[in-house]
């Protein structure tokens, strides 16, 4: 039995004899941290329905990606796109100021309205359904008034503006339009 004590000694020793070998572990700096990915605008998400805008104009209006011009007048831009009509109009309420906006059973009708960046032109848009119903068309209407005709200063250079005499008769009677 001696031989079994030494034995037992050795292995209730050899546990602490081995942790106290083990080499001090040092303080590890905390990790950097992971570098950041390339910085760039922040992720957007639209809401449902929204609309963004597109690179086709009708007047001063920037038509919703989706829209296209089909043609284009002097006074009128007619446009149409796979687009839901109510979508459509939220998008232009958005981007029109004053007049008045009206919902009907053909569409949604904005008069008089103006855009922030031509606020003198006075615009007067609907947005229907498509006929096929695929879809919607805007139609933009440009109502401006046309700018007066300067008078003449006085009272006399206005009547013969007017083809008349200063005191009411005309000036060449054959000409009388």
């Amino acid at each position: 039995m001696p031989n079994r004590i030494p034995a037992a000694c050795l292995l209730l020793a050899l546990p602490i004899l081995a942790s106290a070998c083990r080499k001090k572990e040092e303080p590890q700096a905390p990790p950097l941290p992971a570098p950041a990915a390339e910085a760039g605008p922040p992720i957007d998400s639209l809401a449902p329905g929204e609309l963004v805008e597109g690179t086709e104009k009708a007047f001063a209006l920037v038509l919703p990606r989706g829209m296209h011009v089909d043609s284009n007048f002097m006074s009128a831009v007619y446009a149409s796109g796979g687009l839901k009509a109510d979508h459509v109009a939220n998008y232009v309420r958005a981007r029109v100021r004053g007049g008045t906006g009206t919902r009907g059973a053909v569409g949604t009708v904005f008069d008089n309205v103006a855009v922030p960046s031509e606020p003198s032109r006075l615009l007067h848009i609907l947005v229907a359904h498509s006929p096929a119903g695929d879809g919607c068309r805007i139609e933009v209407r440009d109502i401006t008034p046309a700018p007066p005709l300067p008078l003449p200063p006085t009272t006399a250079e206005r009547y013969r503006a007017a083809g008349l005499t200063p005191d009411g008769k005309f000036i060449d009677p054959m000409h009388r339009q």
